[in-house]
């Protein structure tokens, strides 16, 4: 997390050198001096990679577009030289411009100058290559040498320009603690306006101070404490402390700046034209419309990027896109728009943020809080309707393609003053069936499974079988269930049969199980198996802790119906059984039923997340009702090992008292018989096909 501070040290990145000259200058005439203590009172042990900051401090300049960086830290371990010796300050060369004031090493009083412009590198670094995505961000590098534990390190720099895209109108981020303890942060902000300034998790005020034509807002942090992250708080949740600022006075003034960045202003050229036409005349209905516009943009215009500069946030022409087939989330979207438009049906862009959901109504109005770009279309019948062009492999009819639960979105209609709400439909439906055919008691079976996906799982596997060759989906699958068993052999490649109308998405697998039974934990002289329903441990955890502080996330939508048959090579006595569990969180069904006819055992699961997430005041009991559904998961079947094959061909006639309730723990070394009893399932392993 220390990347907050302009991180110290390279990642992985695509390296051309640019035979380009850093620039060094005296630090602007209204940069205030910040002081800081050398040894600040923080906890060191708290400190990772060997040095801690003692300060971080940036001011900007807006009248004159200049952001001012300070940042000190002091080297305490040998790991601190290896990981503080580099200093890297990334900018977009399109608007922005580099200049360091100082590079300082201060060792036993003495201060040692370490800026020497012909000792850094530039380069190119490009971290969304693998997404697609190129920003064109310089990187401007220099690797210091002679460096030793108990050094302080003393750097500062500007860079001048914001993006021109926001004309003028400025909206920033700042931070106001770290994962890591700090001794000082100090933030000052420049203004010939008056700001609007917003916090999170803290109540902390600025300090205004008059200067000529300039207010000074200055937020000072002293001695800031380590932050304690758990697992599974929710994406949206602010964990850190961070100052919003912001020259937008309201929502719909970021929609007029969006209207005016994704207006088209040119006619549709003739080759689009020609496309729309074909779709017009091809497709009877407007729904059918629809999803062939989608289809178009999602399938034959690939997702690429180039984000530098007014790249960022304005969308390439609609012409350019259609002609040279691709572009990112907002030229896909804009293109989309385009087309229905031309076809006289309502649809605007759509910014959202990925994470933050409802949490966005706690931000400043800006541009800069969305990272996403979508659309909604407005059918004949005043339908509400959202489309992800960037998504590929959809199925289903246009009023039922899946669109991930954004929550909120900012649509870029004229006379838009809020953020629109987003209903997601979909439940994320998975139906399992298992079916095992036993061979001798102590001997291995097999297994042939059958899932049909819905919704959005069906689009996630549709799109595997698409990307993947069937060998290795084949080595997928296997893998997958030798998280369960020992030997696992894949009898046949995996099917699949995909219904992209009603988006169902079917796969059929068959497997050789070489021994599905082993010896009781705590009774050797017992041999027993289980039946786990694999689909619900895919998306459940069982928390190691029953208390905590902040909110923990959900798998939400999720639906899981898992059905297991189990051909017995005997009869056995096994009562018919059920089980309910219902909280606010889920809801848990099973269904225990033996045909002693058939010798076939059937257990039925039904699982359905209700919530998003839990508060930390739910949290205890939603622990309580999963560690039920932990003892109430798996179905274990035992027999004594004296009992041989043809002693076991018909055991349902062993005593009753040696038959267990399957909802009843039972102390297992105690078992003499044959029975039925619950297992500990839950795994935080979740695996998963998908």
């Amino acid at each position: 997390m220390k990347s907050l501070f302009l991180t110290c040290s390279l990642t992985f990145f695509f390296v051309f050198h640019l035979f380009s000259q850093v620039h060094t200058s005296e630090k602007p005439h209204w940069v205030k001096q910040q002081s800081y203590e050398t040894d600040p009172d923080i906890d060191l042990e708290e400190v990772s990679e060997g040095y801690a900051i003692l300060m971080f401090n940036q001011q900007t300049h807006i009248p004159e577009q200049k952001n001012y960086y300070r940042r000190v830290y002091k080297i305490f371990e040998n790991a601190g030289v290896q990981s503080a010796s580099d200093i890297t300050a990334n900018y977009d060369p399109t608007y922005q411009t580099l200049e360091f004031h100082e590079i300082s090493v201060i060792r036993k009083g003495k201060v040692i100058n370490k800026l020497n412009p012909d000792h850094f590198q530039v380069i190119r670094r490009e971290t969304n290559a693998e997404n697609y995505l190129y920003d064109g961000t310089l990187s401007a590098t220099i690797n210091l040498s002679d460096i030793r534990v108990g050094d302080i390190i003393d750097y500062s720099l500007t860079i001048t320009g914001f993006n021109p895209i926001h004309k003028g109108i400025f909206s920033g981020t700042y931070p106001l603690n770290n994962a890591e303890p700090i001794g000082k942060i100090a933030i000052d902000i420049f203004s010939n306006r008056d700001l609007v300034y917003k916090t999170t998790n803290t109540d902390v005020k600025p300090k205004i101070t008059k200067e000529r034509h300039f207010s000074r807002y200055s937020w000072n942090m002293l001695n800031t404490d380590k932050i304690e992250f758990e697992d599974n708080t929710p994406f949206w949740k602010f964990t850190f402390q961070n100052l919003f600022i912001s020259e937008y006075r309201n929502w719909q003034d970021v929609v007029d700046w969006g209207e005016e960045v994704f207006r088209v202003k040119e006619p549709v050229s003739t080759e689009m034209l020609a496309r729309i036409k074909a779709i017009e005349t091809g497709y009877s209905t407007q729904g059918e419309k629809i999803a062939a516009v989608l289809n178009f943009v999602q399938e034959e215009v690939r997702y690429l990027g180039f984000e530098s500069g007014l790249g960022s946030y304005k969308p390439f022409a609609p012409n350019q896109v259609f002609e040279q087939r691709y572009g990112d989330c907002k030229d896909k979207s804009l293109l989309m728009v385009t087309m229905l438009r031309k076809m006289g049906i309502e649809a605007y862009p759509v910014l959202v943020n990925t994470a933050l959901k409802h949490n966005i109504n706690a931000v400043l109005p800006t541009p800069t809080t969305f990272d996403h770009c979508v659309v909604k279309v407005i059918d004949g019948a005043g339908n509400d309707l959202w489309y992800d062009p960037t998504m590929t492999y959809q199925g289903g009819t246009f009023d039922r393609i899946y669109f991930p639960d954004y929550e909120y979105g900012l649509v870029l209609k004229k006379g838009n003053k809020t953020l629109d709400s987003i209903h997601s439909f979909s439940s994320n439906l998975i139906k399992v069936r298992d079916e095992y055919e036993l061979e001798e008691i102590g001997k291995g079976a097999t297994l042939r499974v059958t899932t049909v996906y819905h919704e959005g799982e069906a689009d996630n596997m549709r799109s595997l079988f698409k990307t993947n060759g069937i060998s290795s989906i084949k080595k997928q699958f296997s893998n997958y269930y030798k998280n369960y068993f020992d030997h696992v052999t894949a009898l046949d490649n995996p099917t699949f049969v995909d219904d992209s109308i009603k988006n169902r998405f079917t796969v059929h697998e068959s497997y050789k199980l070489d021994s599905i039974w082993s010896p009781m934990e705590g009774n050797e002289n017992t041999l027993s198996t289980r039946f786990l329903p694999l689909s619900l441990l895919d998306i459940l955890t069982l928390p190691g802790e029953s208390q905590r502080k902040n909110e923990y996330s959900l798998y939400y939508p999720a639906t899981r119906i898992h059905d297991i048959r189990i051909k017995l090579p005997n009869k056995w006595g096994i009562s018919d059984m059920e089980k309910n569990i219902s909280c606010d969180a889920f809801y848990y069904n099973a269904n225990i039923n033996y045909l002693p006819s058939e010798d076939l055992l059937k257990i039925h699961h039904y699982f359905k997340s209700q919530k998003k997430y839990v508060t930390s005041d739910e949290f205890p009991e939603y622990v309580k009702n999963l560690k039920e559904l932990d003892n109430n998961m798996a179905y274990l079947l035992y027999i004594p090992k004296n009992y041989s094959v043809s002693e076991t061909s018909s055991l349902s006639g062993l005593p009753a008292v040696l038959l267990f309730s399957l909802f009843v723990i039972v102390s297992l070394a105690v078992l003499g018989g044959l029975g039925v009893v619950i297992y500990f399932a839950i795994r935080s392993l979740n695996r998963s096909k998908t």
